[in-house]
């Protein structure tokens, strides 16, 4: 499987309908929201991509468009990742770009979280894991397109939503093999702060912003 440096993938394909602009460019502390997210992302990735079915400004990174014209949410950015990805290697790592404080150290310990699977699969001690996705966790809650999707998976998924197959993702990883990685709060002043939080809404850029001005 991969090790770092990885491709990567920030989801940014969605229609932004809570936040009533396209989120890819909704100013947080004077800088898009891609911004802050590819200043976290890019120390870790050895190539990014943005998927997005808007003209953007994907600040010089290449944008790659759903496989599917109807905006089939996530899995289809997921899926246009995937093949993005398969011929540079065998997994991709996808971010939304709406979690604009994703850990600095997301990549290593999703991969090393795989390679754990697999060394203690070869030593006999675990079943041999197929085609197994790492997906991070923040107070026990799985955050299903933050993940270390393998490639080979491209196929099954562009199928899947070519066959009008469910579009939540949580339906597509059932029965799959999964490795789930826990990521701890942010400590502030003012209480914990989940590193995969949300900008859906005015009101969470609000909070985002409140967030940076604590200085963590």
């Amino acid at each position: 499987m991969s090790r770092p440096p990885f491709p990567a993938v920030v989801l940014a394909g969605g229609l932004s309908r809570r936040m009533g602009a396209n989120k890819a460019e909704v100013l947080l502390a004077g800088k898009p929201l891609l911004a802050h997210v590819l200043a976290r992302l890019g120390p870790q990735a050895e190539e990014i991509a943005i998927n997005s079915n808007d003209p953007c400004d994907s600040m010089g990174y290449a944008r790659i468009a759903d496989p599917q014209p109807d905006r089939p949410g996530p899995l289809a950015g997921i899926a246009a990742a995937m093949t993005f990805a398969e011929t540079r290697a065998s997994h991709v790592l996808t971010v939304p770009v709406d979690s604009p404080f994703i850990p600095k150290d997301l990549g290593r310990r999703l991969g090393a979280a795989l390679e754990t699977l697999h060394a203690a699969a070869a030593t006999g001690h675990a079943p041999a894991p197929h085609q197994a996705i790492a997906i991070a966790s923040s107070s026990n809650r799985l955050h299903p397109v933050i993940a270390f999707w393998p490639t080979s998976l491209r196929h099954e998924l562009v199928s899947w939503l070519a066959e009008g197959k469910s579009r939540k993702v949580m339906d597509f990883l059932e029965g799959r093999s999964i490795v789930t990685v826990e990521f701890p709060p942010f400590e502030t002043p003012s209480g914990s702060f989940d590193p995969f939080f949300n900008v859906n809404t005015p009101q969470d850029l609000a909070a985002a912003e409140a967030f940076l001005a604590t200085g963590s």
